[in-house]
């Protein structure tokens, strides 16, 4: 398939998509100009809902290029569906962290609380990141777990999607990733280890990520700090790509 095909299918994909999952959208309102905080993070929630439907339907469009047409695609239009699937995750990622900061912002972030082994919480944040990123070989970075049996309280699928969040960043810069969770005192730390140039070096984009990451784990009562120091100082041990500590975040504990 060349790329003018590819470039067909990907039109007719998300045609077929938009012309049979049509999503209504909000009645439309007199525009004005926001004039306080809570006006600019409504602004911002409603942007964010606005963007999403036609970013839903390219993204199912390129899932159903992906699944029926990769395996007879050439190198480089296979290489631009890749690029074209990772664009938009980057975007839907952003969206989803724009209105996840809006909420918070707005003390209308919902959070289920529950109780359970810290290990469930890691398993579920590496489900969603290969889901997320099933086919490029870019994002299949080595992740080292070190967690030990205890219990934690939180929003699993919120921290999970700190956890994929953070993977995802390091693995930008590096192919290995380490995750270390333990019990201290009423806390429990999660440290993630690697190359922290992703996060030394950030954009604008990246900064509104680590931004919902934080907004998330301090609903939880927790803190959370980036690049916080050299691996020799975090006590933990490692070598090679794994040597800086660079993030670190705490839950609570049930005890």
């Amino acid at each position: 398939m060349n790329q003018k095909s590819l470039r067909r299918a990907i039109i007719d994909a998300v045609t077929h998509i938009n012309t049979n999952h049509p999503e209504p959208g909000p009645e439309p309102s007199p525009a004005r100009a926001p004039n306080t905080e809570s006006d600019i993070e409504r602004e911002l929630d409603d942007m964010a809902h606005a963007l999403r439907s036609p970013l839903t339907a390219l993204q199912g469009g390129l899932d159903l290029l992906n699944d029926t047409a990769r395996d007879g695609l050439d190198e480089i239009p296979r290489r631009a569906l890749d690029l074209a699937l990772s664009a938009t995750r980057r975007l839907t990622t952003l969206i989803d962290d724009t209105l996840l900061l809006a909420r918070h912002r707005a003390g209308r972030l919902e959070l289920v609380f529950e109780v359970g082994p810290a290990r469930d919480v890691i398993d579920e944040a590496l489900r969603l990141y290969r889901s997320q990123n099933p086919h490029d070989e870019r994002h299949n970075p080595e992740i080292d777990i070190h967690c030990t049996d205890f219990e934690v309280v939180a929003d699993t699928e919120r921290v999970a999607t700190v956890i994929c969040r953070l993977i995802a960043l390091v693995a930008q810069a590096s192919g290995r990733v380490q995750i270390t969770v333990s019990p201290r005192g009423d806390v429990a730390v999660f440290e993630l280890l690697g190359d922290a140039s992703a996060v030394t070096k950030r954009s604008r984009g990246t900064e509104t990520i680590l931004s919902a990451c934080r907004a998330v784990i301090e609903e939880h009562g927790g803190t959370f700090s980036i690049n916080p120091g050299r691996l020799e100082e975090s006590g933990v041990s490692g070598d090679g790509a794994a040597s800086e500590l660079v993030a670190r975040f705490t839950l609570l504990t049930p005890g």
